[in-house]
């Protein structure tokens, strides 16, 4: 009877000091004006096991809390954009572990993102077709006449304006008839 109870404390001892865990804290904020940091990514790497990587996320005014690792040492690296990377390592090596304040430095600032995009030559609305006058390309000086022969389907002969063979009886130019 002793030597079973003997040999169950031992086991319950042995698998609580293998199994222990610690949870991990800490605050994102920016170097410079102590705001914090919502959205930042966290990557963290166990040092012995690399291929085994966590990915976090910073969450509001902030706050970041891992409630379960394995003790051991740990690569931590932080991410936003806008800011430079924040490389740093910790051991976990009690219950509970606070990092405190993870400040990133301000890196490239991005101004002004400008996408160009081609105008729309054409759209089409039930029987009546819609041409984008500043989709065609014509000299600074040129008519009204230059501009439609540019036009697909449009042909102007006499100066009658024909539009896939049928003529032309109205004409709109910014929702007027012209």
């Amino acid at each position: 009877m002793k030597r079973t109870l003997l040999t169950t404390l031992l086991t319950l001892f042995a698998a609580a000091a293998f199994a222990q865990k610690g949870g991990v804290t800490a605050t994102v904020v920016d170097a410079d004006t102590g705001e914090s940091v919502v959205g930042a990514v966290l990557t963290l790497t166990p040092v012995k096991t690399p291929e085994k990587k966590q990915y976090f996320t910073s969450a509001f005014k902030g706050a970041v809390s891992i409630p379960s690792l394995a003790y051991g040492e740990y690569s931590l690296s932080v991410a936003f954009l806008g800011y430079n990377n924040l490389d740093t390592t910790f051991r976990v090596s009690a219950s509970k572990v606070s990092l405190g304040l993870l400040k990133l430095k301000p890196g490239v600032q991005i101004e002004t993102v400008v996408k160009e995009a081609k105008a729309l030559r054409t759209s089409q609305k039930g029987d009546t077709v819609s041409y984008n006058a500043g989709a065609f390309k014509v000299v600074a000086d040129a008519d009204v006449e230059g501009l439609l022969k540019k036009m697909p389907g449009i042909t102007v002969t006499d100066g009658t304006v024909e539009a896939q063979g049928e003529t032309v009886k109205k004409v709109f130019v910014d929702g007027k008839e012209f």
